[in-house]
């Protein structure tokens, strides 16, 4: 499995700025309510996280888990297709890392038989690496590792909505169309889904899995204080930064393959209609990818009606 972000100390730090950003934007709470409904019961020892990237995300989790059960001696597992760097500074009791390629079927079941099953399975930002067509291939090998009754549950932010909030004027924005041309052409350059985060309900549904729920969170820029104010979050500021940053040479090349005007088939009709159906003219050139940086970096410290739009699907495995 390929991962379009590539692999090295520069994307190890992103990722880990990437998980202090969402769990900002989630408030702290990395579990949905049911598995931490299920964790405060009890009922949650033993967690795998497919595409741990760093490892940070078990690292906090466990502590959550902790916090929750009131009790120790749960087990989280993160697996990735490369070993990473971070892995021996977040390794410790109850946190093991196993190489794993989530497409390997047989790999995968391997980690359930030895340290499962599991009681609830978490993927996390996956949709660059999981091809359109094999989410539901996917999610059947996801059912395998749980055990009856356990939970999945899938985060992915919504490349189609997410930025695209109107302005308090109620007009849309040219940099928020130009921030979902950016994830939209690279989705699907790599053969990917640009709409799978909110289709993450209905495959889980399609997949076998039972009271499958899915809750749209609206991830803000700013802390809200006790008196009212807004504080911009600086965990969000900063990947937000380094993002546009690290996207920018792989969309500018990206941007020069001869059929970069049909990668940009699937964007939502009111970006054709900001554009006058000419979504492709936007984002030329150098010049202007730093021109839309520069004014995305102030909508989202500036605009409260900014958001990043990220979609929660959780569902069981049924018990039979």
């Amino acid at each position: 499995m390929s991962y379009i972000n590539g692999y090295s100390a520069e994307e190890t730090a992103r990722l880990d700025h990437q998980h202090g950003a969402y769990k900002a934007m989630l408030h702290g709470k990395l579990f949905s309510s049911r598995v931490r409904d299920a964790a405060a019961r009890g009922e949650v020892k033993r967690v795998l996280d497919v595409g741990t990237g760093t490892g940070i995300w078990c690292y906090d989790a466990l502590a959550e888990l902790h916090a929750l059960s009131g009790s120790q001696g749960q087990v989280i597992v993160g697996t990735d297709v490369v070993e990473n760097e971070q892995w021996k500074a977040h390794s410790g009791p109850g946190r093991v890392f196993v190489q794993a390629d989530l497409n390997d079927e047989a790999g995968m079941l391997k980690i359930a038989k030895e340290h499962g099953p599991f009681d609830v399975v978490s993927a996390r930002l996956l949709s660059v690496a999981i091809k359109e067509g094999k989410w539901e291939t996917f999610m059947q090998t996801l059912s395998k590792l749980l055990r009856p009754g356990g939970f999945v549950q899938l985060l992915e932010i919504d490349a189609i909505n997410s930025h695209s909030c109107p302005t308090h004027a109620g007009q849309t924005y040219r940099e928020g169309a130009e921030a979902l041309i950016v994830p939209h052409a690279l989705y699907r350059v790599s053969g990917c889904d640009p709409h799978c985060s909110p289709r993450l309900a209905e495959r889980l549904r399609r997949s076998g899995f039972v009271g499958v729920t899915n809750e749209l969170i609206y991830g803000d820029s700013h802390d809200v204080n006790a008196d009212g104010s807004r504080t911009l979050n600086k965990a969000v500021d900063e990947w937000m930064q380094r993002t546009n940053e690290h996207l920018k040479p792989i969309f500018l090349k990206v941007r020069q393959l001869p059929h970069y005007k049909a990668l940009l088939d699937r964007l939502p009709p009111w970006i054709l209609e900001l554009t006058d159906g000419r979504p492709e003219a936007l984002l030329k050139d150098e010049a202007e990818y730093d021109d839309f940086a520069r004014r995305h970096e102030k909508r989202w410290r500036e605009d409260p009606a900014w958001h990043c739009a990220i979609n929660v699907a959780v569902g069981q495995k049924a018990v039979i």
